[in-house]
């Protein structure tokens, strides 16, 4: 088991035909194999997408602990819990048509999940919504254009949502 302690790590599974879909990105406190707790093999590859720092637990420590200690146990489940919560929403938001509307809700997910203003790669955003990059490059730009989000380098946010407004 691992725990992000610095950083953001991405998780691909790769398809068939060679590309790589985008699972999830766990950032610091997150946990990273979680879904490979009980398989023989993990079952995607963890890839730092910034300067990343693990801790690192073996799996028989981990779940040692766990029986261990029932308020740790308690804290994992709801954790998983919220993880699957997290998971869901974005597949109901991939479904999303127009594009736009799709985008301006992953945004106000991540508000709503209390996470910081977005600050990943474009590239890694379009990965996670289903949408070409260059789609997405030129929506944002539009969305800045119309007010509808705030872009300060790597930031994006929905408008209004900020401590610089």
């Amino acid at each position: 088991m691992f725990r992000v302690v610095r950083g953001r790590v991405r998780l691909e599974r790769c398809l068939a035909d060679g590309r790589a879909v985008a699972i999830h990105t766990a950032r610091p406190g997150d946990l990273v194999a979680e879904g490979s707790l009980f398989a023989e093999r993990y079952h995607c590859d963890a890839i730092a997408e910034t300067a990343t720092a693990v801790e690192l637990e073996a799996r028989s420590t981990f779940l040692g602990r766990m029986a261990a200690e029932p308020e740790a146990l308690l804290r994992l489940c709801d954790w998983l819990s919220s993880r699957l919560r997290s998971a869901r929403l974005l597949l109901e938001i991939r479904t999303i048509r127009p594009v736009r509307e799709r985008v301006l809700a992953y945004l106000e997910m991540r508000d709503a999940l209390g996470h910081p203003p977005e600050e990943r790669p474009v590239r890694r955003i379009a990965d996670e919504l289903g949408i070409a990059p260059e789609t997405l490059y030129r929506l944002l730009a539009d969305l800045e254009a119309e007010g509808e989000i705030v872009r300060r380098g790597r930031s994006i946010r929905r408008a209004g949502r900020g401590p610089q407004e």
